[in-house]
């Protein structure tokens, strides 16, 4: 089954439900199946034909959502592009996937405009305002076919290329199919969500990065997809309350900055039954926080652009109270899901035993087969059927999943292995911390010691010796930082992830290796 398929027999089965939401603005499905036919027919009408890469360079709008649509149906392989990138990282993804089209809005014009003449392949500018420069979106769907389109997709087709975060190199594609990938993907993933034909999924975190996996679980069962309507956390407490949301997906620094806004208490947010979180470890203090004000209503997603999802943590796995095991369950990454087949090898290759780290790796019909045009990659990720991933986990006797690191991230200090995440997780318990990257900084003593960057919470104040003091009493002594930087923010990367790379840079810079 491809993806164009499933589309259009969930509109048939669902003509009447509001299948999209994004501001006053509504589309049931029967109404999002057409608009999508008549989009795809008129990409046809312009030449564009199955199989053609397409940069989609939008933020969350009603549009996104009609292009996903269209996209699938008329076998085009949807490339996203996250409008938070500069110019240069933009024009890269758009030349390295050969893209023949780039859909965009106003807001991205000068990011278009600079980078259009060294990309020849790029045969068509559409833009979703009227511009005399570029092909407007509205004049592709008044002019396009409202039948279906009759291209032949197979299920090897690909559907669907993201782009991984590029934190250690240039961003590699990932080339999803329609079956193998983005049916499987839905499916496995409608297990731990549970959509409900009657759910609200209010997409806040960009739809180019981790919620865009959330669209079609949903869709699939009848239920709406929403748009948070405005850039600014206020709007989306407004939008949860107006519409009655009731489920979403945050990246752990969203709902540091959720819990931690001022209006979070203005607004009413009860009709939220789930909040999913992912892309990065959350701190066990910021899930307490979460529980508190929210209710048992969080589940964590491991996965990543190759393979989502790994894990899942249920929301019954989530406890305030509890035995000590129970508790530190919250820290875990949750079990394997049903269809993925993981294991943790160690250096040898060999499966690890409980409590010793090792790599995850894993295969199966949700994990892509080859990274775009990268056979140097390939050759390091793909070993023997299995895809291994650069994260680095340990285990329990019940089989769940402690995420400790990218293996790239560790520091070793005096010869120790230490997790930037596990001391991150510390920090963040002090009451003054709003955010905390720990990194590797050079040092003749010891080769490389455990550096701590934090941002403050507003009104809140610390000094490096608290902080310090503070990760001692609660860790390892070679563990906990050797030294603390404040700064007013981090860098992220365009799904609000940090980026530990960035932040590393600063110590090295100058030096000829990155380890020491």
């Amino acid at each position: 089954m491809n993806v164009g398929y499933a589309i259009r027999r969930t509109c048939e089965n669902f003509p009447e439900n509001i299948a999209m939401i994004a501001g006053s603005e509504r589309l049931t499905f029967g109404e999002i199946n057409i608009q999508a036919n008549k989009f795809v027919n008129g990409l046809f009408d312009l030449k564009l034909q199955k199989g053609d890469r397409i940069g989609v360079l939008l933020n969350n709008c009603k549009e996104a959502l009609e292009v996903l649509m269209a996209l699938d149906k008329g076998g085009l392989v949807r490339v996203p592009v996250n409008t938070r990138l500069s110019p240069r990282e933009i024009a890269f993804i758009l030349k390295d996937s050969g893209s023949k089209a780039l859909i965009f809005a106003d807001d991205s014009i000068p990011a278009v405009e600079e980078i259009k003449d060294e990309l020849p392949n790029l045969e068509l500018l559409l833009c979703l305002n009227k511009d005399d420069r570029y092909v407007y979106y509205r004049d592709i769907i008044d002019g396009g076919s409202p039948f279906e389109p009759t291209v032949k997709i197979d299920d090897d087709d690909i559907s669907f290329m993201p782009y991984t975060s590029g934190t250690t190199g240039n961003p590699k594609g990932v080339p999803l199919t329609h079956k193998r990938s983005m049916v499987v993907n839905a499916k496995i993933l409608q297990e731990p969500i549970s959509p409900l034909e009657t759910d609200i999924m209010l997409h806040v975190a960009p739809l180019t990065a981790a919620s865009n996996a959330m669209v079609l679980p949903h869709f699939f069962r009848g239920a709406a997809n929403a748009i948070v309507d405005g850039p600014e956390f206020h709007h989306f407490f407004e939008t949860v309350e107006k519409i009655r949301a009731t489920t979403t997906l945050m990246v752990p620094t969203l709902i540091n900055i959720v819990l931690n806004h001022p209006d979070i208490d203005v607004y009413d947010l009860s009709s939220l039954r789930m909040i999913h979180y992912g892309s990065a470890p959350m701190p066990q203090s910021l899930i307490q926080q979460a529980l508190k004000k929210f209710g048992p209503i969080l589940a964590q997603f491991y996965g990543m652009g190759e393979a989502l999802p790994v894990s899942v943590l249920f929301p019954w796995e989530h406890k305030l109270e509890g035995t000590p095991q129970e508790i530190k369950r919250m820290s875990s990454a949750g079990r394997p899901c049903i269809a993925s087949d993981m294991r943790i090898v160690n250096d040898t290759g060999k499966d690890a035993r409980p409590g010793e780290v090792g790599e995850i790796i894993h295969k199966g019909d949700h994990v892509l087969s080859e990274y775009w045009n990268r056979p140097d990659a390939n050759a390091e990720s793909f070993k023997n059927g299995w895809f291994y991933s650069g994260d680095m986990a340990t285990f329990d006797e019940d089989g769940f999943i402690y995420f400790m690191d990218r293996k790239k991230d560790m520091i070793i200090s005096g010869g120790y292995n230490i997790w930037p995440s596990e001391v991150e997780n510390v920090i963040y318990q002090h009451e003054a911390i709003l955010e905390a990257a720990v990194v590797a900084a050079p040092d003749e003593k010891w080769g490389e010691i455990v550096k701590a960057v934090v941002v403050l919470k507003p009104e809140k104040s610390a000094t490096e010796k608290m902080i310090i003091d503070y990760c001692k009493s609660n860790l390892a002594r070679y563990k906990s930082p050797k030294s603390v930087d404040f700064v007013n923010d981090l860098p992220k990367n365009p799904a609000g992830k940090i980026l530990r790379k960035e932040v590393r840079e600063k110590y090295w810079k100058g030096l000829t290796r990155r380890v020491n």
